[in-house]
């Protein structure tokens, strides 16, 4: 279910990611995860490390957003995990992997996704919301929760163990179930924390690397890694 906190007082200004998650906001359906004490210790650290870089600085997406992936999908509904590389650092950001805000222009990768669906013949809406995923069970997330504006990767080694405790942790409690979907070289990299499950590795779809394959991903485009979640109506 769809947790909207939009008070106007949580924002990159006013408070930091540890205070935010003080005040009550961690998402229900992951709360042993949130409430251990190695989360806890490493979201401290993310906090204090984003708290030197933001002065006179923009960081998306909005702080309240950050972990909207958690608040729509439980840890008991998740059937697919995408992992991209960081979120959009020209303000579409909303949270999820590659979505993007209602009415704004949809982002170069989301088209290439949107290619690709069609090309394993889906019909999909591209209006960028993909919020109807994270509804069915796909966890959406990124190597990166945050990022500076205009500066792509620049929050990566920030997140970095965060992202490496999630994944584990689902390996651990959901891993027979999930369908990993790695999109790039940094979320691709983690596929050595993944024991269970089926895993699904290409480029970043981003245009002119979506045709190309690396030393441990396939080409995104004709990859057909959609058609192979049967359990999701992408």
């Amino acid at each position: 279910m769809e947790i909207h906190l939009i008070e106007t007082k949580y924002d990159w200004e006013t408070q930091s990611i540890a205070e935010f998650l003080n005040e009550g906001n961690i998402p229900s359906g992951w709360f042993d995860f949130f409430n251990s004490e190695t989360i806890r210790e490493i979201l401290g650290k993310v906090s204090n490390e984003l708290e030197k870089k933001k002065d006179c600085k923009i960081f998306y997406p909005d702080l309240n957003q950050v972990f909207r992936a958690f608040y729509i999908t439980p840890l008991e509904n998740v059937k697919a995990v995408i992992i991209g590389m960081d979120p959009y650092h020209n303000g579409n950001a909303v949270g999820l992997c590659f979505s993007v805000k209602s009415g704004k222009s949809i982002n170069p990768s989301l088209r290439s996704i949107y290619k690709e669906l069609k090309m394993e013949g889906f019909n999909p809406k591209e209006n960028g919301n993909l919020i109807h995923w994270a509804n069915q069970g796909v966890l959406m997330l990124n190597m990166s929760l945050s990022v500076e504006k205009g500066k792509a990767g620049s929050h990566s080694k920030i997140w970095k163990k965060f992202s490496e405790e999630v994944v584990k942790y689902l390996d651990k409690n959901r891993g027979e179930d999930i369908h990993w979907i790695l999109m790039g070289n940094d979320a691709c990299k983690i596929k050595n924390l993944i024991n269970k499950g089926v895993v699904h590795t290409t480029v970043h779809p981003m245009p002119l690397a979506e045709y190309k394959s690396s030393k441990i991903a396939e080409a995104f485009w004709g990859s057909g890694v959609f058609s192979r979640v049967k359990s999701i109506k992408w």
